[in-house]
Parts: structure tokens; sequence; C-alpha cells
């Protein structure tokens, strides 16, 4: 969110980008993968925590 942006950074293996970053707030570590060419994302693990497969296949990151 704007009030607690994460900082990190981002890397890219072949067809997969990965974001990785704490928040600005609490440090709570983040990670998300997704398919740079579809958009589907791959896997979400924040504070440790793994997003489950089911809510991950409902979202797909959009260029803008």
């Amino acid at each position: 969110s704007k009030d607690n942006p994460i900082i990190g950074y981002w890397k890219a293996e072949g067809e997969i980008l990965i974001i990785e970053g704490t928040n600005k707030k609490d440090s709570e570590a983040t990670k998300i993968k997704f398919n740079k060419i579809t958009g589907k994302l791959v896997s979400v693990n924040i504070g440790g925590k793994e997003v489950l497969t089911e809510e991950l296949n409902r979202l797909i990151v959009k260029k803008s």
C-alpha cells in the first residue's frame, strides 16, 4: 500500500520475475514470483506464509 511500501529488488530468472523486499513499517519479508510473459502469479510469500494456489489462480499481473 502507499502507507507501507515494500522496499527491495527484483530479478529475472528466465520467464520468471522475482520481487523480494520488506515493508517499511514492520520489516515483514515479501517475495512474489510471476511469469513475465503471461502475467500469471507463481507464488507469493508474505512474512513466511505462502498464499494458497487457489487464490493465486485468480490474479494476473498486467503491464501498465
